[in-house]
């Protein structure tokens, strides 16, 4: 009986092993690389990041290609379609994405492993333009959320 005890004991330390792995969070080209929809549209604070407007009506994708060039649209409102056509890049440990048509051009990328289906692209760029309504102009950055 001790045996077949401890030969199973043996199989499920075997079988644990691989799932060791399993624990350890996703690369930031694994989460973005791939083709995804646009969920959240925002305009963020510079420094904070609290959000100062979202745009719910925005709709969109991204495809992330294996060679790093970016494809896909944004709708910003009727009739207003801005292409994502581009190239991912990496400096040091950030990544970003630069769009080839579209102002501003460079997005930084905000992964987190805990959440692999998801990624985020916020603008370089600090913009100055009315996004609350109130016609006075507020600082702020383009932020995208994007889900698979």
């Amino acid at each position: 009986m001790k045996i077949l005890s401890r030969r199973f004991g043996a199989l499920l330390l075997l079988l644990a092993l691989p799932a060791c792995k399993a624990d350890e969070k996703p690369s930031t080209w694994e989460i973005i690389q791939g083709d995804a929809e646009l969920t959240m549209s925002a305009a963020l604070h510079p420094s904070t990041r609290a959000t100062l407007a979202t745009y719910a009506s925005r709709t969109g994708e991204i495809s992330i290609h294996d060679d790093s060039t970016t494809s896909g649209w944004i709708r910003i409102a009727a009739g207003d379609t801005v292409q994502l056509d581009g190239v991912v890049t990496k400096e040091g440990g950030d990544w970003f994405v630069t769009f080839d048509d579209l102002l501003p051009a460079e997005y930084e990328v905000i992964t987190d492993g805990d959440f692999p289906d998801s990624f985020g692209l916020i603008s370089t760029t600090v913009l100055n333009s009315d996004v609350t309504g109130d016609a006075v102009p507020e600082q702020h950055r383009i932020y995208w959320q994007f889900e698979r």
